[in-house]
C-alpha cells in the first residue's frame, strides 16, 4: 500500500517535478555509482600494495631472524672444539680429583668463550650433567636452574638427539623483579663414539636481540610487529603485558596476509614462517590506519559530486521552466477548449518541436471545430471506438518494453535476481504477444513451459521438471498453449502449497493416429469429492470455478478443433498428486473426414 500511494503521488505531480526528479537521478546515479565503485577499487588496490609490501618486509625479517638464530645454534655448536669435553662422558668422577678440577678449568673456559661470542644477547649458558649443574656462566642474573630435570624442556632437549632445540620465551627464575624474559636453546652433547648424551648445553638469550631486529621496521603509527611460535604462544611481543598470552588467531600457511575484525576493529594481518625455526613473524595494520588518507578522498569526491548535483539542478531547473512555460500556455489553451471555446489558437514564438505542437494543437482544434459544425459526432464516437481497439493491440507491446526497462534499472541496481526473472517474464509475455498462428510445434509449446518453469524455480529452487517427450514428436503441430496453462494449474494447485517442493513430469507420445500427453505432479492432490465436481463439469461443457480455469479452456479448445472425442482426463489422489492427460489427433494424418469421425463418436 504504501509503495502504491508513493506512486500515485509521484503520478500526480506536475511535469516539471517530474523532469526536475528524472534530471537529478540521471546525473546522481552515475555520480555516485562512479564515485562508490572508484573509491572501492582504490581501497582494494592499496590493501593489496600494502600486503604485498608488508609481506616484503616481514620476509626480510624473517631472513634476520634466520641468521641471527643459525648465529645462535653454531655458538651452541663451539663447544665441541673443546678437546676435553668427549672424556666426560668415559671418567668416573671424583670431585676432588685434580682430573675432574682440570676438565672443569677447560670447560668454564670454553663457556666463558661462548659467553664472549659475536651475540652480544646471551644472558646465560648452562651445562648441565648428572642431574646437576656441571658448569655455568652468565652476563646476567644468577639464574635458578636447580629443578631443570622437571622443567619440560629438559626432556624435549634429550629427545632431539643432539639437535638445537630453540625454546619459547619466558621469564627466568631469579631475585629481580621484574624477571626479564629470555629464549632458549639447548642441545643434547652426544658422545660420538657411543652415541649417547652425556650432557645438555642451555643457552638463555634476551628477548632483546629479538626486539633490535623488529625494531629496525616502521610498521606505521598503530602497527604491530611480534614473534609466535607454531602454536601461537609469543616469543616477542613489544608490549611485555602481551608476552604471557597466546595469538589466537590460525596461521596454517608459510605466508599469508588477511583482513579480520579482532575486539570489534578491522585488522589487516600479514605474516612469514621462518624456515630454520619455524616461528611466524606477524603484522598487524589497522585497516582505518589505512583508509585514513582514502576517506579524505572519499569526502573530496562526495563534495564534487554535490556541488555537480548542485549545479545540474539549477540548470535542469533553467532548462524545465523554459520548455514547460509554452507547455503550460497550451494547457490553458486546451481547458478552453473542453469548455468548448474552438476557436482558440496558439501564436508561437519559436519553430521548435513546442511550436510545432502549438501548431499541431492549431490544427486540432480547427478540425474540431468543422466536425462538431458539421454534425460529424457519429464519426467522431466510431473513431474512438477505433482508437480504443488500437490501444488494446499496444497495451500489450507497452507493457512488454516497460518490463524490459525495469530490468535494466534493476541490472543497473546490481539486482541481478529481480533482473533474470522480470527478463524470463518478459520473454514469456513476448511469446505470448508474438504467437498468432493456429497450430504451433510441440518444441515451441515445450519451449513457453521452459520459460515458465525457470521463472518459478527462481521462486521455489527445490522445484523440479522433467520433460519426457518423444524426440520424434518435437515437430509434430499442435494447438497452441494447451500444455502450459496444465503445468500452470500443477504447479499452482499442487506444489505451490508445499512450497514448490516436489516434481512435475511431462510425458509425450504417439499412440496410432493419436498423440498423448500427460502432465503430473506429486502435489497435495484433489480430494473425491471436488474431483469429482470438476470432472463433471468438464463432460457437460460448463465452466469450472475459476481456480481451475485453465482446464476448461484448455478442454474446450481441444474438443472445438478436433471433436467431442478429445480432450482431457483429470486423475488425482489427495496426498499423492494428480495427473491430467490430453488425447490429440496426429496433424499429419488428419483430414475433414477424421473430424467427421470424431463427431459421430
Amino acid at each position: 500500500m504504501k509503495k502504491r500511494s508513493v506512486w500515485r503521488a509521484f503520478r500526480d505531480w506536475s511535469m516539471v517535478k517530474k523532469l526536475n526528479v528524472l534530471y537529478t537521478l540521471m546525473i546522481l546515479l552515475p555520480v555516485v555509482v562512479v564515485t562508490l565503485l572508484g573509491f572501492q577499487r582504490y581501497n582494494e588496490n592499496l590493501k593489496k600494495k600494502v600486503a604485498d609490501f608488508d609481506l616484503q618486509l616481514l620476509g626480510q625479517i624473517g631472513r634476520n631472524v634466520d641468521n641471527y638464530l643459525e648465529e645462535l645454534d653454531r655458538i651452541s655448536l663451539s663447544i665441541y672444539l673443546e678437546d676435553n669435553l668427549e672424556t666426560m662422558s668415559s671418567r668416573n668422577k671424583d670431585l676432588g680429583s685434580a682430573s675432574e678440577f682440570q676438565e672443569k678449568v677447560s670447560l668454564d673456559k670454553a663457556m666463558k668463550i661462548l659467553m664472549r661470542s659475536s651475540l652480544k644477547d646471551i644472558m646465560g649458558a648452562y651445562l648441565f650433567k648428572d642431574s646437576s649443574i656441571f658448569s655455568q656462566y652468565g652476563s646476567g642474573p644468577n639464574v635458578d636452574y636447580s629443578n631443570f630435570t622437571r622443567d619440560p624442556w629438559y626432556d624435549k632437549v634429550l629427545a632431539a638427539d643432539g639437535k638445537g632445540l630453540l625454546i619459547p620465551s619466558h621469564q627466568i627464575r631469579n631475585h629481580t623483579k621484574p624477571a626479564p624474559y629470555v629464549f632458549s636453546y639447548g642441545r643434547s652433547l652426544i658422545d660420538v663414539n657411543k652415541h649417547e648424551s652425556f650432557g645438555v648445553l642451555l643457552i638463555d638469550v634476551s628477548i632483546q636481540g629479538l626486539a633490535d631486529i623488529l625494531q629496525q621496521v616502521e610498521h606505521g603509527q598503530k602497527g604491530q610487529l611480534f614473534i609466535t611460535d607454531k602454536e601461537g604462544r609469543m616469543i616477542y611481543h613489544p608490549v611485555t603485558e602481551q608476552m604471557t598470552g597466546n595469538f589466537t588467531l590460525r596461521l596454517p600457511n608459510q605466508q599469508d596476509s588477511f583482513i579480520t575484525n579482532v575486539n570489534g576493529e578491522w585488522i589487516m594481518v600479514n605474516y612469514v614462517t621462518s624456515s630454520f625455526s619455524g616461528w611466524k613473524i606477524v603484522g598487524l595494520v589497522p585497516i582505518r590506519e589505512l583508509t585514513q588518507d582514502s576517506n579524505i578522498l572519499l569526502n573530496l569526491l562526495w563534495t564534487l559530486a554535490g556541488i555537480t548535483l548542485l549545479i545540474s539542478i539549477a540548470i535542469s531547473a533553467v532548462l524545465t521552466s523554459s520548455m514547460m512555460k509554452p507547455l503550460k500556455k497550451i494547457r490553458v489553451l486546451m481547458r478552453k477548449v473542453e469548455e468548448g471555446d474552438y476557436k482558440v489558437q496558439y501564436r508561437s514564438p519559436a519553430n521548435d518541436e513546442i511550436g510545432q505542437v502549438g501548431h499541431s494543437f492549431n490544427v486540432m482544434v480547427q478540425k474540431i471545430n468543422e466536425l462538431v459544425y458539421n454534425e460529424l459526432t457519429m464519426n467522431i464516437l466510431k473513431k474512438e471506438a477505433d482508437f480504443k481497439a488500437l490501444q488494446s493491440q499496444i497495451n500489450p507491446h507497452f507493457l512488454y518494453n516497460t518490463l524490459e526497462s525495469i530490468n535494466m534499472k534493476a541490472e543497473v541496481n546490481g539486482d541481478y535476481e529481480v533482473a533474470d526473472m522480470i527478463s524470463l517474464l518478459g520473454k514469456l509475455f513476448r511469446m505470448s504477444v508474438n504467437q498468432s498462428s493456429e497450430m504451433i510445434s510441440f518444441a515451441q509449446e515445450l519451449e513457453f513451459i521452459r520459460v515458465y518453469m525457470k521463472l518459478q524455480k527462481m521462486r521455489y529452487p527445490k522445484l523440479e521438471t522433467h520433460i519426457a517427450i518423444e524426440e520424434e514428436l518435437l515437430n509434430a503441430k499442435t494447438l497452441p498453449w494447451i500444455i502450459q496453462p496444465l503445468v500452470e494449474n500443477a504447479f499452482v494447485h499442487g506444489l505451490a502449497p508445499h512450497k514448490g517442493l516436489g516434481c512435475i513430469r511431462i510425458e509425450g507420445w504417439r499412440d496410432g493416429p493419436y498423440i498423448r500427453v500427460r502432465v503430473t505432479d506429486d502435489g497435495i492432490g484433489i480430494d473425491v469429492e471436488k474431483l469429482r465436481h470438476i470432472q463433471s463439469k468438464l463432460l457437460t461443457e460448463t465452466s469450472v470455478e475459476t481456480s481451475h480455469i485453465g482446464l476448461t479452456n484448455v478442454h474446450n479448445r481441444i474438443r472445438i478443433y478436433f471433436g467431442d472425442a478429445y480432450g482431457l482426463t483429470l486423475r488425482s489422489t489427495l496426498g499423492t498428486g494428480t495427473s491430467v492427460e490430453l488425447m490429440l489427433h496426429d496433424m499429419e494424418n488428419w483430414s475433414d473426414e477424421d473430424y467427421a469421425d470424431t463427431d459421430d463418436r
